[in-house]
């Protein structure tokens, strides 16, 4: 159950359930509290909201498919499964029983397939789902006519796809060898950042322990990352990654020597990455 997380559009969770059980205390207690810090964990990373039992997800549900990495084998929650395809779940899960009865019958894996599991929803009652692997998601496609289907079959595939190409270049040696990189490029830029904070409290800064979370904030979002998702970074993510950084540590050591305003320093870090980026094609921050 530790092992449990979740990547969706790139990024990875665990959710609400997991913490839950993980923590031997009541799910209800834990989605209050999660409601109550929501602010102050926005600060820091993502939260997304989902309520499976009245149909109200999160926003990128519809249009993008979560895939559950669960013990090296990858997964797709049957309730997404249904929202895609507008069935009911209650029918989805009749299905998948039949299936499970034929394949039980022929003597073949179901588990293969789909793996049933429970959840707890906001009253406390506890609920069946399903983990649905690829070849389940082809045997409910292949059941399925219409552009539902297809529009089903094409975003299942596109997102295992996308998941395993991960799996597969995180075993690489440029992989791991940039990821390294990265994390000694990021301890670098920290130390600047710390001289940085200092800098701005000698100038009359309220707030300049923030920059902590504003330089991370800048630099992952100029590559598409969300606080806390660098190991799932691609290797061209994390080689962007090293080069922004680069300049951050680098403008923020200049301003310093230079004796510019802290407010200017981080400015200029802003522009230079967007100069960085408009060079490389990329999207500006």
């Amino acid at each position: 159950m530790n092992e449990l997380v979740v990547l969706k559009n790139n990024n990875i969770f665990t959710d609400s359930l997991v913490i839950a059980k993980g923590t031997d205390n009541e799910h209800e207690s834990i989605v209050k509290t999660l409601m109550n810090y929501r602010e102050k964990i926005k600060s820091i990373g993502n939260l997304d909201f989902s309520d499976f039992k009245s149909g109200k997800m999160g926003q990128n549900t519809m249009n993008e498919l979560t895939i559950i990495n669960k013990n090296g084998i990858l997964f797709i929650d049957s309730r997404e499964v249904a929202k895609v395809t507008e069935i009911r779940h209650s029918d989805l899960l009749r299905k998948i029983k039949k299936y499970e009865t034929v394949l039980l019958n022929a003597k073949l894996r179901s588990v293969d397939y789909f793996q049933e599991s429970k959840y707890n929803d906001n009253s406390g009652k506890e609920n069946r789902y399903y983990l649905v692997t690829k070849k389940g998601c082809d045997m409910v496609a292949n059941k399925m006519t219409g552009d539902k289907g297809i529009i089903f079959t094409a975003k299942y595939i596109d997102r295992f796809y996308e998941m395993e190409q991960l799996l597969l270049e995180k075993q690489t040696q440029l992989w791991q060898d940039t990821r390294i990189e990265s994390k000694i490029n990021r301890l670098m830029e920290t130390d600047e950042i710390k001289r940085l904070i200092e800098y701005a409290k000698e100038q009359g800064s309220k707030n300049a322990d923030k920059y902590y979370i504003l330089f991370s904030k800048l630099a992952n979002k100029a590559v598409g990352l969300d606080s806390g998702q660098r190991d799932n970074a691609t290797a061209g993510q994390l080689n962007n990654l090293v080069l922004i950084e680069n300049i951050i540590n680098n403008v923020i050591k200049d301003g310093i020597a230079n004796a510019i305003s802290y407010k200017k320093i981080y400015q200029d870090c802003k522009n230079r990455i967007n100069s960085f980026l408009s060079v490389a094609y990329l999207e500006a921050v």
